[in-house]
């Protein structure tokens, strides 16, 4: 039986909630619900759930662009789920300042 590891959060859950820690409140919950983060600013509150891809550079589109990123989410799902946002996130990489590889994101 596999064991999830609660006290290790998710790389992206983790970016997505420093990046909203500076417009409120940012919570993680303790059992998988279905909702990756809550937001709360005053007695508002927003439930999301953050989705990851990466960014590939092999394909070039009709219109030129070269790249592409995918986020994959069924409809039985987006009916089902009880979120208010979903957060998609794509790491892009990219070279840093001693031409070390490194991974920006995109929200």
């Amino acid at each position: 039986m596999p064991i999830r590891n609660m006290w290790s959060l998710e790389h992206g859950e983790c970016l997505t909630a420093e990046n909203l820690a500076k417009i409120g409140k940012v919570f993680f919950p303790l059992h998988d619900v279905g909702v990756d983060l809550l937001v709360v600013k005053g007695d508002k509150h927003v439930r999301l759930q953050v989705k990851e891809s990466r960014y590939y550079h092999s394909t070039k589109w009709k219109n030129g662009h070269i790249g592409h990123s995918w986020h994959q989410i069924r409809e039985e799902k987006l009916l089902k789920d009880d979120v208010d946002f979903y957060v998609f996130l794509t790491y892009k990489e990219d070279f840093g300042e001693h031409k070390s590889k490194v991974f920006r994101t995109s929200f």
